[in-house]
This record gives structure tokens, sequence and C-alpha cells, in this order.
């Protein structure tokens, strides 16, 4: 499986492109899940045709995410691997990560954060949008999206609701986004641990 690498005038790039593609069907708001989708919503925001488009956000992380941003360790390793090792790597724990959520998700259970959710609530209810975009940065399983999508459609049922990601790795997610720019791919974003900034030239 190929590695796409993002840097950051790369990653701007991919989130115009996603924008302009999602544009056609002129969504009321942006839903980003924590934390690379809400980083891609919000660099989304700024090219709609609308001059402002409400950008709202959501947690839903693996728990292989969250153990990676508790071990300062991990990260500090990663950034020393060449990338063609990390690859390697990505590729090994997709596969891993990608049985495992199927395998456990009819057991699986999402409860939203109280807080964040009533944020969600209230803003959602004050902007009574006809189209909501959910985004993301990637789909794998489909897992996260899924369970983000339903709570959505529950919470406005009056709503049509659509996704967006920058990259679909695996070929029949739950959910099939309906705007994406790379399939069936991994990518590097920025701030992914293993991302390396290019060393700047000497002046």
């Amino acid at each position: 499986m190929k590695v796409i690498t993002l840097d950051e005038f790369k990653f701007e790039e991919a989130c115009k492109s996603l924008a302009r593609m999602s544009n056609i069907w002129k969504p009321d708001c942006l839903l980003g899940i924590r934390t690379g989708g809400y980083v891609v919503a919000k660099k989304m925001q700024p090219h709609y045709d609308k001059s402002v488009i409400p950008v709202f956000a959501v947690t839903k992380q693996r728990s292989s995410t969250k153990a990676k941003q508790a071990s300062a360790l991990i990260p500090f390793i990663l950034k020393t691997l060449p990338y063609w090792i990390t690859n390697r790597l990505r590729v090994l724990e997709h596969n891993k990560l990608t049985r495992k959520e199927i395998t456990g998700f009819a057991a699986s259970a999402w409860v939203p954060d109280a807080d964040e959710w009533e944020i969600l609530k209230t803003g959602l209810t004050r902007l009574t949008p006809s189209r909501i975009l959910i985004v993301d940065d990637a789909i794998d399983t489909g897992v996260t999206m899924s369970a983000v999508e339903k709570a959505i459609k529950a919470l406005c049922p009056y709503a049509e609701v659509r996704t967006a990601v920058i990259v679909q790795s695996t070929a029949n997610p739950l959910v099939r986004p309906n705007d994406v720019l790379f399939s069936q791919q991994l990518c590097r974003f920025p701030w992914s641990h293993d991302f390396k900034k290019a060393a700047r030239p000497l002046v």
C-alpha cells in the first residue's frame, strides 16, 4: 500500500481541493472529527462561496491514537526513523487495526463527551442547518465515521448529512465518503508522529 506524505503546502492544497469538491453541494456547516478532521475542516473553511461557514468539533478517536498521544517516547522514536521504515510500520499498523476494529464493531458503543456534545447541540440548534458536512482526515474501517454520522443524524433528523475525507484507505469502509481525494492509500500528515519537516536550505 502506498504512503503519501503531505507537507504543509500539499496539505493546504488538499484541503482546498476537498472544499471545492464539497462546495458543489453547498453545506451550511462543517463538523470536524478531532483531531485531524477538525484541522482539515478549519483549513477548508475559507474556500467556500459563503463568506463564513461555521465549523463545529466532535471527538471520537481510536484507542491506539490515545496511546500514542500519552507516550512522549513513541513520537521521538518515529521521527528518528527513515520514511521507508515508518511506511512499513504504518501499513502493518493499518492492517492490524482495521481487522481489530471490524471484529469489535458490533460490540462497540460510542458515548460523546458530555460538555463537547452540549456545545455542538446548542450550536446546531441555533443554526438549524439543512446540510451538514462531516469531515475527517482519513477513513479506514469507517467505524468512527459511522458512529459520528449516526449520532448527528439522530440529533438533526431534519438535515441532510454528507461526509468528506482526504484519504480512504480501505476498499469497503462501513461509510463511503461522498467526497474523497485519495483512495486505498495511506497519508502522512503534518501532525503525524513520524512526519519530518524538511531541513531549511543553508544561506
